[in-house]
């Protein structure tokens, strides 16, 4: 195991996920008038507001977990050239049980025991892509990337390939739920009702 490539492969997901935040920001900033948005009031302040309140947290998860799951990948997962025929099998066979595990384990977070463990996650109101990973250290590891790199990790996939996957995850999750304006307003109806929402994939 190579120490510069664990330092490499965790950068790339921490990089990613630095420029997907700030893209998603710009996004936001394009198409509203200073930040204010349709589907609730979410002014530039509030986006000061949010991150200040976010970033230690988010920052933590992000650079110390990161290299903690890239470390787990390649102690499990062999070393061995891409198979591409193989590992496109085993992402195929991925994408629904990535669906089905968030599933189970996201409605596990909304019981009495577990929701503790989750809370956290809905104390914003106004959340924006960077706010993916304002969660605890538990949800990191069993909700954001336990059902992305679990059956790949079962298939054996190459690392490459549970990287890209965990890139495209990340990449759903900050556009297309927690972001403001994602036209699925994935968050805000999660945030109305607990019980709604809870797939990762619509």
């Amino acid at each position: 195991m190579n120490k510069l490539t664990i330092i490499y492969q965790s950068s790339i997901i921490i990089i990613s996920y630095l420029l997907l935040s700030f893209v998603d920001l710009l996004r936001i900033y394009k198409k509203s008038d200073r930040f204010l948005l349709d589907n609730y009031d979410f002014t530039l302040y509030d986006v000061v507001t949010v991150i200040s309140q976010t970033y230690k947290k988010v920052l933590i998860n992000l650079f110390v977990h990161s290299y903690i799951i890239i470390l787990i990948l390649n102690y499990h997962i062999t070393e061995r050239d891409i198979n591409y025929y193989y590992d496109t099998i085993c992402l195929i066979i991925n994408i629904p049980l990535t669906h089905l595990i968030y599933f189970i384990l996201h409605k596990l977070f909304h019981t009495e025991y577990f929701y503790e463990y989750h809370r956290l996650n809905h104390e914003l109101e106004n959340p924006i892509g960077f706010c993916l990973l304002y969660c605890s250290t538990f949800e990191v590891y069993l909700l954001n990337y336990l059902p992305i790199i679990l059956g790949l990790m079962i298939f054996k996939a190459h690392i490459n390939i549970c990287i890209i996957w965990i890139l495209y995850g990340m990449y759903y999750k900050i556009f297309k739920m927690v972001s403001p304006i994602s036209n699925l307003n994935f968050y805000k109806k999660h945030m109305r009702d607990l019980n709604t929402n809870i797939r990762l994939f619509i």
